[in-house]
């Protein structure tokens, strides 16, 4: 059986991992929704995440999200179990970088466009959640819609946002890049690495020579929180989205560039919220 779904509807191709993947060995990505590989008509826009210096790779690739921990009062006791939030149960050791966990049971259903996950979590020292994680194919967009429920005994505070793993149709990260931050306040004069910020535009004076990043708190509401585009063509890529990021970060090497937006999460005890990403591309 294979371990991954492909979804198809003739302008774009997904691959979806399961939850019980191999490429899940870190403790990092959420197990559920994974988009592992992009292709629009044909075009892969989807790029695998490579080892840097002193900086081993994690498997990121495409579009795949993560869950920070949430917050609690006091630091776990050393030996305790937590909830990993989208990953599982693991026991908390300060002295040992553990990537060890038993991971929750999910169960997935699809059809020729669309997959679905549901998640429901045991209760780990007061925490427990239900997910139900839906990805469309609707026309030239990928549509991923998340709906969260605390069903534990205490709230649960935590942000949730997606790596893009993404490229211009598998060009190298240059000059000709440039991506518009529509949920941003004016960072005018940034720089990092060749990366720069200027008429409210995030682009290269070359090619970077080692990764670049930046970070910001001061967001605002925007339907379309960034588009990516070339130069020098008709490629590129968007995310539009229905939630007021938190904070958000532009980061990236010589093969990448994304930009993640942070949803906020505040949810008292059976309390649920929803948020919709949606991304879309050109050729």
């Amino acid at each position: 059986m294979k371990d991954f779904v492909i979804l198809d509807n003739g302008i774009i191709k997904i691959k979806v991992l399961h939850p019980n993947n191999s490429k899940y060995y870190r403790a990092r990505f959420n197990h559920s929704g994974f988009i592992y590989d992009v292709w629009y008509k044909g075009v892969k826009f989807s790029e695998y995440e490579r080892s840097q210096p002193n900086f081993p790779t994690t498997e990121g690739s495409g579009l795949c999200c993560q869950y920070d921990f949430f917050k609690r009062e006091k630091r776990p006791e050393k030996g305790e179990e937590i909830l990993r939030p989208g990953i599982g149960v693991s026991v908390f050791d300060p002295e040992v970088r553990s990537e060890a966990h038993t991971a929750f049971n999910t169960e997935f259903s699809f059809t020729e466009n669309s997959v679905t996950f549901v998640t429901e979590t045991p209760n780990v020292g007061g925490y427990a959640y239900k997910e139900i994680r839906e990805i469309k194919l609707i026309n030239g967009e990928i549509e991923e819609k998340v709906t969260l429920k605390n069903i534990g005994d205490k709230k649960i505070i935590s942000k949730e946002y997606c790596h893009n793993f993404l490229s211009l149709g598998g060009k190298d990260i240059s000059p000709d890049y440039a991506m518009k931050v529509y949920c941003i306040e004016n960072p005018e004069g940034f720089c990092d690495n060749d990366m720069y910020f200027e008429n409210g535009i995030f682009t290269f004076k070359d090619y970077p020579s080692k990764s670049y990043y930046f970070k910001t708190t001061a967001t605002k509401e925007s339907a379309l929180a960034w588009e990516m585009y070339d130069k020098k063509s008709s490629a590129r890529c968007y995310e539009k989205i229905d939630f007021t990021p938190s904070n958000l970060a532009v980061w990236g090497d010589h093969y990448v560039m994304c930009c993640e937006v942070f949803v906020p999460i505040e949810l008292e005890v059976n309390e649920e919220c929803s948020w919709t990403r949606t991304w879309g591309f050109a050729i």
